[in-house]
């Protein structure tokens, strides 16, 4: 972090020292013009930066991995005979309450909430460690939130596809419809909810 932070200032540094001789240059003539700044360094020698200016591109589109499948736990909910009826709501959340030890990095609280989405109700949520991939959160509360309720979802509806990536396989094997659409409005009320009873100044969307 210490390397890091001090080539963020010497990055500053040049950037500072370019503008301040440059005055005519207009670093951003446009939307998506920016001052680029590159930087090389040799084997034993200090990072070297260069000042460009270039139109930013599009981020790309985040990759969520597919985790692995528990067959043995599907199994055990296929053979229960569990009823197949109505739809839910699932997504991934960030909190702003912080978690960790006395001496340990902080990170924020997330998890997946799986609500019905005809009453409202709320399945058993899952809170997941930051070292948890979105993936297996989202399978892990689904398949927690079946186990629960006894009851299988007919249709299961995420507000991304990169959202529904990681829930194919599992469609495939419970045999259930999977739905992206971007409103979720029985999932997003019970999400306000829980970050005022969390104390949290405001609701932090599911991205990575």
């Amino acid at each position: 972090e210490g390397q890091l932070l001090g080539s963020c200032l010497d990055a500053v540094t040049l950037f500072s020292d370019h503008y301040a001789a440059h005055e005519d240059v207009d670093y951003w003539s446009g939307d998506t013009v920016f001052p680029l700044l590159t930087g090389t360094r040799a084997r034993g020698a200090k990072e070297q930066f260069t000042l460009t200016i270039g139109e930013a591109s599009d981020p790309p589109a985040p990759v969520i991995a597919l985790p692995a499948i528990d067959t043995a736990r599907i199994d055990r909910i296929l053979t229960s005979g569990f009823p197949m009826h109505g739809i839910v709501e699932i997504d991934h959340f960030y909190g702003a309450s912080m978690i960790g030890g006395k001496y340990d990095r902080k990170a924020c609280v997330r998890g997946v909430l799986v609500v019905d989405a005809e009453s409202g109700l709320v399945l058993q949520p899952e809170l997941g460690a930051p070292s948890d991939s979105i993936g297996s959160l989202l399978v892990r509360a689904l398949l927690t939130a079946v186990e629960s309720s006894q009851c299988l979802p007919r249709e299961v509806r995420v507000r991304t596809g990169e959202y529904a990536a990681p829930l194919r396989p599992l469609a495939s094997d419970l045999r259930f419809f999977l739905q992206v659409s971007e409103k979720l409005p029985a999932l997003d009320e019970a999400k306000q909810h829980l970050h005022r009873a969390m104390g949290d100044p405001g609701s932090f969307g599911g991205v990575g």
